[in-house]
């Protein structure tokens, strides 16, 4: 077994943090398997398949539910924090490229004994200023995660988002009714028509519940899923 594995419930994906590092062949199978890297979580992220669930299921025997799901506002504020911390890394970078270099701007006075000193200061100072930029782009990036999810937090409340998303998912479990009604067998339907009935289940739950967690809520897919069973009730 590698790592662990945490099925999300507020956005449908799955998330595998492992513990040891992969090898090339495990590497590629990950990304074929449609998993992207989230190197900020140190976690490879998908959204929820049958397949992608064995695949983690082959690696970590269990897939744990995600019992409380993210606070909107809470991310928001985390993002945003992050966007201070970079900007205060970026001011705090120009404040040590300006320290150090000759006063007025002098020149570097070639054969001089100060020119080796003179030179480093130029060096430190542009390493410094290339940094400072860099954090300006991450404070930009995180700005607009936080932008982005506060968006999402109130596209999620909306009454017409959540009756079309839970509309969608019903197209796509009446598609797999249609082929276990032909084939009560397909093993691949059964598990997508149980996913999204408990899907279905959960949106209706999220659009009378501003917050959601496993206490006390029977249909809230919850726990853990072995490679034996579906949710747990």
């Amino acid at each position: 077994m590698n790592g662990r594995a945490i099925y999300s419930v507020d956005d449908d994906t799955l998330r595998w943090t492992p513990e040891n590092r992969l090898d090339a062949n495990e590497y590629a199978l990950v990304k074929a398997a449609g998993f992207k890297w989230w190197g900020r979580t140190g976690a490879w992220v998908a959204v929820w398949t049958p397949s992608r669930e064995d695949h983690l299921l082959a690696r970590v025997g269990e897939i744990t539910h995600e019992a409380d799901p993210d606070d909107p506002q809470a991310r928001v504020q985390r993002f945003a924090g992050h966007a201070a911390a970079a900007v205060s890394r970026s001011e705090q970078r120009v404040t040590a490229a300006l320290q150090g270099l000759p006063p007025d701007g002098e020149p570097i006075k070639i054969g001089h004994h100060s020119e080796k000193r003179h030179r480093r200061a130029i060096e430190r100072s542009d390493q410094n200023m290339r940094k400072a930029a860099l954090e300006d782009k991450l404070a930009d990036y995180w700005r607009g995660r936080a932008l982005g999810a506060e968006r999402r937090a109130r596209q999620k409340s909306d009454p017409g988002v959540v009756r079309r998303r839970i509309g969608r998912l019903q197209e796509q479990l009446r598609i797999h009714e249609r082929t276990l009604a032909q084939a009560p067998d397909n093993r691949y339907a059964r598990r997508w028509h149980e996913h999204l009935t408990l899907r279905i289940a959960f949106e209706g739950i999220d659009a009378r519940t501003p917050r959601r967690t496993c206490t006390g809520m029977n249909t809230s897919p919850c726990g853990s899923r072995s490679r034996r069973g579906g949710w747990p009730a």
